[in-house]
């Protein structure tokens, strides 16, 4: 009996759900810092950032933070250049915990939960956006060969 979580149809649903769930939470999370205005959220974290980061750049990072957190999030959530969107949480994320939070896990965490969100990332970077995505249903760009599951081991 196969299992049926191991279809092509299993894993772009996955995928969605994995893509959504992330681009969602990052575009609302961008959108209240930008609506708080870009320049106070700057402010608020240039100085722990500017102990690894020249504060010249940490501002200028600091300050396109909430904007990548929207745009990434949005066309994440679309499914719209997924790989692209959810390295650029990846690498943003991983300079913001770094630089600014630090790995220290809050009160009554066992780590800094963050870290998975990059972890999240990162395995849409390596795996796509599946099937389920807006150029794939709007017939803009053909569906491509869902993720398939590992082969059995070869017996001995």
């Amino acid at each position: 009996m196969t299992n049926p979580l191991s279809t092509p149809a299993a894993s772009n649903f996955g995928l969605l759900l994995a893509r959504a769930t992330l681009g969602v939470y990052f575009a609302a999370i961008g959108y209240s810092n930008v609506m708080r205005g870009v320049s106070t959220f700057a402010r608020e974290h240039l100085k722990p950032m500017s102990a690894w980061i020249d504060p010249r750049y940490a501002e200028v990072f600091l300050t396109m933070y909430p904007v990548i957190q929207v745009a990434a999030g949005v066309m994440l959530a679309l499914g719209v250049l997924t790989r692209f969107s959810a390295s650029m949480l990846a690498v943003s994320l991983t300079i913001f915990i770094v630089c600014v939070q630090g790995f220290n896990a809050p009160a009554g965490m066992p780590f800094e939960p963050s870290v998975i969100f990059v972890a999240v990332a990162i395995a849409i970077v390596t795996n796509g956006g599946g099937n389920l995505t807006l150029p794939v249903l709007l017939g803009k760009k053909p569906a491509g060969a869902a993720p398939k599951a590992a082969a059995p081991a070869p017996a001995k």
